[in-house]
């Protein structure tokens, strides 16, 4: 093997290695495998017999308080990022709590119920759609990284003749 081989190989070693390296630290700086962060554009909803509503608005109500989670795991002694686990359930009359609010950054984990017929609950920001049958419950897991106000709905097993929205609140 000449010498020109041998630099070559060695160029190209570090060439593959930087490229691991850049990969491994813009892993980094993304949610955890399994979370979906939310888009941040505007986007509305075109419902017929209902005005549009925007899927995200960076506003938050002036009033928002977070939701006691069903469960709230703190991965360390006074860290401020948690899991919470709530409960979302869906019926003939919509989704309840029809809202939602938890801190930014946090990992948000939703049990979704059916009540008393097949629903869904969708939302374009986060990147999930998820349908349960009657009476069956699914599980939804992401990461809120992004403050403000987003529409989560049923897209395709709705109540007959209704569309039922709910609102997730992110709060810095």
């Amino acid at each position: 093997m000449s010498k020109k081989d041998i630099v070559l190989i060695v160029v190209l070693a570090l060439i593959v290695v930087g490229i691991i390296i850049a990969g491994i630290m813009s892993r980094s700086e993304q949610a955890p495998a399994g979370v979906v962060q939310p888009t941040t554009e505007e986007k509305t909803e075109n419902v017929p017999g209902k005005t549009q509503i925007p899927s995200f608005t960076p506003e938050i109500p002036k009033n928002a308080v977070l939701t006691p989670p069903k469960v709230d795991i703190r991965p360390d002694p006074g860290e401020t990022k948690r899991q919470g686990f709530y409960e979302v359930k869906a019926n003939k009359d919509g989704y309840a709590p029809s809202s939602l609010t938890v801190g930014r950054g946090n990992i948000v984990t939703i049990d979704f119920t059916s009540e008393d017929a097949q629903y869904d609950i969708f939302s374009e920001s986060f990147g999930f759609y998820v349908t349960a049958p009657r009476g069956d419950t699914k599980q939804i897991s992401f990461k809120a990284g992004t403050v403000g106000s987003f529409l989560f709905e049923c897209r395709d097993f709705c109540p007959s003749g209704k569309k039922i929205q709910g609102q997730l609140i992110v709060i810095p």
